[in-house]
């Protein structure tokens, strides 16, 4: 996967020897490009994992100062929310049987279904995930500040049981 470049926020001057100039005009086509609305609203025609996955996410990125994922993301964002669903079904269906080989028609060894597909689905996922910067390496690419997480969370959390 190529390596993502570093919002301007990201950029050390000192060590990448970057004018002042040069930053200031990457932050204002950062600002063009990341789109001016946050209005994601889950679609109803994901399924009941995507659901949940979307939540999860819309969440973890709105501690996100500021925050990575806009509208414009929401074609891919659907995506990962249902490669998130199918590694879930297939997961549940491999757990019921949890045989790694099976045979075919004919007797021949043939490896279970669900293990493929749980594959296939972790590569996509990984992708996905480091695309929007949900894994440690893909915040760390793009330059994501989780400084102020804990402390949204925490009042957050104190908000919902004390109320105000």
């Amino acid at each position: 996967m190529a390596r993502l470049a570093k919002p301007a926020s990201g950029i050390d001057k000192k060590k990448q020897k970057k004018s002042n100039e040069n930053i200031e005009k990457r932050q204002q086509a950062e600002q063009a490009l990341a789109g001016s609305t946050r209005n994601l609203v889950c679609p109803d025609h994901l399924t009941d994992f995507a659901k949940a996955e979307w939540k999860r996410i819309k969440l973890e990125d709105d501690l996100r100062d500021p925050p990575v994922i806009y509208d414009i993301d929401s074609s891919a964002l659907q995506m990962l929310c249902e490669a998130w669903s199918v590694w879930c079904v297939a997961q549940r269906e491999w757990a019921n049987d949890q045989r790694i080989l099976g045979a075919d028609a004919d007797g021949n060894p043939i490896e279970n279904p669900y293990l493929k597909v749980l594959r296939t689905q972790q590569d996509k996922l990984r992708q996905y995930y480091a695309m929007f910067g949900l894994t440690p390496q893909g915040r760390s690419q793009i330059g994501v500040n989780m400084a102020n997480a804990s402390v949204k969370r925490k009042d957050g959390l104190e908000q919902y049981l004390f109320g105000g």
